[in-house]
């Protein structure tokens, strides 16, 4: 019998992706044959590779992180698909989207692990500080209004940081970050809410991401418990776009 053996070809990443990655096609042309290329690997290796995955999900963990695109946290976690339940936006905060995945997570996929994902070098987080000493105060676009929460905590913590170089004080207000959006996690009504009807704990990390390594760093903690909870149950808060 002859085995036919299955490549996929050399893909070159660059900033000129169009040129660099995708020669006269485009992006998404280049992107599409990716996925049938990779479905097609993935059938060679194993004929019921996807069988699996129709019959539902049983994430280990949920994790939020930046929508950067050289932060895959499937590819830097070493996970199949099916392992991680994950919700990303702008300088990973924890927002109304990031309500609803934690709350679908809790119940019914019965997660109790929860991460926050941030990066080395985030856009997100240096945009926010430009916005924070900026004199520009009228300006405003949807970028400019997301970030708003994190321009108002720069500026909490301007005096503390702005005593650092530029590179550090990128990574402190990053893992600063962080360490807010863990916290307003563990405080948050969908976890409160739930802690009435399940005693579990609930595990909440903070990591960051270290692009130069490729490596995470744990830098925030918390495990949340049903007496921590139930301090103060806010059973009628409204759903705001940031937990």
């Amino acid at each position: 019998m002859v085995t036919k053996m299955v490549t996929a070809p050399t893909r070159t990443v660059g900033r000129n992706v169009t040129s660099s990655c995708c020669g006269s096609g485009s992006p998404l042309e280049w992107l599409l044959e990716g996925n049938r290329l990779h479905a097609k690997l993935a059938l060679h290796r194993d004929p019921k590779a996807f069988e699996g995955l129709t019959r539902g999900q049983s994430p280990i963990a949920a994790l939020v992180g930046c929508v950067d695109a050289r932060t895959p946290i499937d590819q830097v976690t070493g996970t199949k698909a099916g392992t991680l339940l994950i919700s990303r936006n702008v300088a990973n905060q924890a927002d109304a989207a990031v309500a609803a995945m934690v709350q679908f997570g809790l119940d019914p996929l019965r997660i109790r692990h929860f991460v926050v994902c941030g990066h080395q070098d985030c856009g997100g987080i240096k945009y926010a500080m430009k916005l924070a000493v900026t004199s520009d105060k009228g300006h405003s676009d949807e970028l400019t209004r997301w970030l708003a929460p994190l321009k108002d905590l720069y500026a909490m913590h301007r005096s503390a940081l702005e005593g650092l170089s530029e590179s550090e004080r990128v990574e402190q207000f990053a893992i600063l970050n962080i360490r807010t959006q863990v916290q307003r996690l563990a405080e948050s009504p969908v976890i409160r809410i739930f802690h009435t009807r399940f005693p579990d704990p609930i595990t909440i990390q903070g990591w960051y991401l270290r692009l130069s390594t490729g490596q995470f760093e744990v830098v925030a903690n918390q495990v949340v418990t049903t007496a921590q909870s139930q301090k103060d149950i806010l059973t009628d808060a409204p759903l705001d776009r940031h937990l």
